[in-house]
């Protein structure tokens, strides 16, 4: 469970780093908007998805593999009552419960505001007449429209065309989403950076809607500058007074997207598929796939005199994996079992070469059953026509609680 949220977080990371390298003011706010929500699902998704086994060489050579009796393996000894991991895992979920607790105090107050103030319903939105509001603000189909006396008629009638954009194009269910995805990242500094880059694209496409002439463009700019002390509504609504008022008014002054920044934009398709390689790469090695040499010709069934012995025989290799397997810790405490098969070769020496995994459950249990196999110590070569040979063996480890 560790490792899962270690992963994602780097994961999120790496994409929001490609997003701010590659497509952020590259591309058209939609793009820019599906990006930044596409974000923290691959960070999720990629982890679960087996792309590690897509990337994994394809072997050339048919070889001689004998199956072993399945090996139980329980934990034994005295547990401990909290291992450090437990304490960092439930510390992660406490502080994603308590964001998810803020966000949705202020949902309950947005909504206690709505429910208690004055309705209209029109076309395609309701008008919420909300006096302590500075302006107005948007959250769903809902048009707060607070204290407008200090602006003129033509303000006023940009302000509303802004704040219906942002109804128009559904930009809280974004807010929503992000500030789910925030309390799950909470702990990660870019959670809180995409969440500010996509609420800026919000008003990049709100603007957009109100800028449709030059005289337009002018008033608005005024209207932006006129407001830029802030307001006093809760961060989670929509509104034309969010920060970053200097980047807004300089968006509204570009007419085109640079073909240099579309070329770009393309180049962060690449550069996403390296970062799955990458991670990808990363989940193999982490599974300790050993690529030294395998002296000797491998065998065929019919060809072998002598299967490979463990030093003691086959009950002594079965006391030998029980006895130096160690249940991982998080993997006991979050109740995970199972069976992991694991194979490898045993060289002409004797030696343990090439241990993988060929079938798990859980990466931990793959980590600790690949530690056990390659700790062994030598066996006895298999012979074939009277010479050591080497011959692949498959040991299956089940592990249960």
């Amino acid at each position: 469970m560790l490792q899962l949220i270690i992963e994602i977080n780097l994961l999120l990371i790496a994409f929001g780093a490609c997003y701010f390298v590659f497509i952020k003011d590259g591309a058209s706010f939609m793009a820019s908007r599906l990006s930044l929500l596409l974000i923290p699902i691959m960070a999720i998704l990629v982890p679960l998805l087996p792309i590690s086994s897509l990337f994994q060489a394809i072997p050339q050579t048919t070889i001689f593999s004998f199956s072993m009796a399945e090996i139980l393996v329980k934990p034994s000894g005295p547990e401990a009552a909290y291992h450090w991991h437990n304490l960092v895992i439930w510390a992660y979920v406490a502080g994603c419960v308590i964001f998810l607790l803020l966000f949705a105090l202020r949902l309950y107050r947005i909504f206690r505001i709505v429910h208690y103030s004055k309705q209209e319903r029109r076309q395609h939105y309701i008008l919420v007449h909300t006096p302590g509001l500075t302006y107005a603000a948007s959250f769903f189909n809902y048009l707060l429209k607070g204290d407008c006396r200090s602006l003129n008629p033509s303000e006023q009638k940009n302000i509303m065309a802004h704040e219906k954009a942002h109804i128009r194009y559904n930009h809280s269910w974004d807010v929503v989403f992000m500030e789910i995805t925030r309390a799950i990242f909470w702990i990660n500094p870019i959670a809180y950076v995409l969440k500010n880059e996509l609420q800026l694209v919000h008003e990049y496409q709100a603007d957009a809607a109100v800028n449709t002439n030059p005289e337009a463009t002018t008033s608005y700019k005024r209207l932006l500058l006129k407001s830029a002390l802030g307001s006093l509504h809760p961060t989670i609504l929509n509104s034309i007074f969010h920060s970053n008022i200097k980047k807004r008014i300089i968006m509204l002054n570009k007419t085109k997207i640079m073909t240099r920044s579309i070329l770009r934009g393309w180049l962060a398709l690449p550069a996403l598929a390296l970062v799955v390689f990458a991670f990808s790469c990363s989940k193999n090695e982490n599974l300790g796939q050993d690529q030294s040499e395998v002296q000797g010709s491998l065998l065929e069934t019919e060809k072998i005199d002598r299967l490979p012995e463990f030093p003691g025989g086959k009950d002594a290799m079965y006391q030998y994996v029980g006895n130096s397997v160690k249940y991982p810790a998080d993997a006991k405490a979050a109740g995970t079992t199972g069976t992991v098969v694991v194979k490898f070769i045993v060289d002409v020496d004797g030696k343990i070469k090439k241990a993988r995994i060929a079938n798990t459950v859980d990466d931990e249990l793959a980590e600790e059953a690949l530690r056990v196999i390659n700790a062994m110590p030598e066996w006895k070569p298999a012979l074939a026509n009277g010479e050591h040979v080497a011959a692949e063996m498959v040991l299956p480890i089940k592990f249960a609680l």
